[in-house]
């Protein structure tokens, strides 16, 4: 199993580190809900509903008009919370 924190160091600025946060299926709790933000400039979403596809204890949503982050912001976080609840009653 890979680490769940990696640590690269950046070209950008050479005496930072940048982190990479990554969850494998395996450490999940099922059931499971993942809220993607279609516009994300950092997670390559396309790649991560592939991931989690074959698991059917993982509901993936797509925020359509959401940036990274942007889940947390109030226009869309009822949207999420209904996505985790739904998700929380499933199991």
């Amino acid at each position: 199993m890979q680490p769940s924190l990696r640590v690269q160091p950046s070209a950008h600025a050479p005496t930072s580190f940048r982190y990479k946060n990554i969850l494998w299926a395996e450490e999940l709790a099922f059931p499971t809900a993942v809220v993607l933000s279609a516009a994300d400039s950092i997670v390559p979403v396309p790649e991560v509903r592939r991931y989690f596809a074959f698991n059917p204890s993982v509901s993936v949503s797509i925020l359509p008009d959401a940036r990274h982050g942007e889940f947390l912001e109030g226009r869309h976080c009822d949207g999420v919370l209904r996505i985790v609840r739904a998700a929380q009653a499933w199991g």
